[in-house]
């Protein structure tokens, strides 16, 4: 298994505690980043021992990550596609469907806009549920690590409330509340099939070092 292929699966719903979607004109958004940020704590076992733990920082560290080792077209492409809206000076602080990343995070969980939407900054929401594949921003992700048959990869996920990882007007969405709803979660790695020749290399190797696991 190669280690640096971890992906989380996250199916999300931005709904209110009915289960339905919000109400078109309430201002409703997640904040940036947030198929990443919706994370709190991050712990991976192997065999049942523990070998990284991001303790009550993985949003943080995850969102320095985004901008300190991705470039602009990263963050405008595979980084957009977990939440990623780069926002500017003067709207960073603003809950306001005129701004163009806080309506842009909105759409994520809204239909297409049409032009009278589009000309009032409306986001009209539905219920459906949308799916992220997030690659977990772990030290594991960086080494060159890989996982032989016989060992075991547990992953434990400890997510933020909906009241931190949900960004609203109040006075907009008076007497509403908003979760960000998991619906479900899966977890993908990548297996390799290894050559014969690879395979020897790696035993002989091994026969050289203690192991660990």
């Amino acid at each position: 298994y190669d280690m640096s292929s971890l992906r989380l699966g996250l199916s999300l719903q931005l709904v209110t505690e009915a289960k339905v979607a919000p109400t078109t004109g309430h201002v409703i958004a997640p904040i940036n980043y947030f198929a990443q940020t919706i994370m709190k704590k991050v712990e991976i076992f192997l065999n049942d021992i523990s070998v990284y733990n991001s303790s009550n920082y993985y949003a943080q560290r995850a969102l320095f990550d985004a901008w300190l080792n991705h470039n602009n077209n990263d963050r405008e492409g595979t980084l957009r596609c977990q939440g990623f809206i780069p926002d500017s000076a003067a709207h960073l602080d603003t809950a306001s469907l005129s701004s163009v990343a806080f309506r842009s995070r909105a759409h994520f969980f809204g239909k297409p806009e049409d032009a009278a939407d589009a000309a009032n900054n409306n986001v009209v929401f539905d219920a459906t549920t949308r799916t992220f594949y997030v690659p977990l921003v772990t030290d594991l992700n960086s080494l060159n690590m890989h996982l032989i048959s016989g060992v075991s990869i547990r992953v434990e996920i400890e997510f933020h409330n909906s009241s931190h990882v949900l960004w609203a007007d109040g006075d907009a969405c008076v007497n509403a509340k908003y979760q960000l709803r998991i619906a479900s979660t899966n977890l993908r790695v990548k297996m390799l099939q290894m050559s014969e020749g690879y395979a020897r290399s790696v035993e002989e190797k091994l026969a050289k070092k203690e192991l660990k696991y």
